[in-house]
């Protein structure tokens, strides 16, 4: 895996809360993948994960002590792709992150629910749209419109494709 991927550390020591390192994370960061503590000194990392969730789906292994069986349950059902308790054997934690990419890079073939074009964050499975993270109040054609252009951002598109984007015609 080494050779493959850049690999990034990152510690929050710091932040003020799980908002701040999920602010952090997906607007800072082009990752790939995310290992993920519970005990982060200062915050709670299913807190973290909890609202990295609420509008990423960056696959997140989460790799602790804390490995009871409760624990393990908890990582899971808030949105997880695995979870590792330590100590584990250093080939476990690359064949579970191979995995993990294997069927993340899988999936990323198919269209995305989510466009993200600078600050700007769409969400085609839950119809919503978010500037700077707050939730915007649009109609159906702005938002079939808005899909379009950020289909293909950068690109101009021409008056027939956004009328039948907004009228479906």
């Amino acid at each position: 895996v080494a050779n493959k991927y850049t690999y990034l550390l990152l510690a929050f020591r710091a932040a003020a809360s799980p908002i701040t390192c999920q602010r952090f994370l997906s607007s800072c960061l082009e990752l790939c993948f995310l290992i993920l503590d519970v005990q982060l000194p200062l915050l709670n990392g299913f807190e973290v994960l909890r609202a990295l969730r609420k509008d990423s789906s960056l696959p997140v292994l989460m790799l602790t002590a804390r490995g009871s069986e409760e624990d393990r349950f908890t990582g899971l059902e808030q949105g997880a792709d695995d979870y590792l308790p330590k100590p584990f054997h250093p080939r476990e934690l690359i064949a579970r992150i191979r995995a993990i990419l294997r069927r993340t890079q899988r999936s990323e073939d198919a269209p995305s629910p989510e466009r993200k074009v600078g600050d700007l964050r769409l969400h085609t499975g839950r119809r919503e749209v978010r500037a700077h993270g707050k939730l915007l109040s649009c109609t159906g054609a702005e938002f079939e419109i808005l899909a379009c252009l950020m289909a293909s951002p950068g690109h101009p598109i021409d008056r027939e494709n956004l009328v039948r984007a907004a009228l479906g015609r």
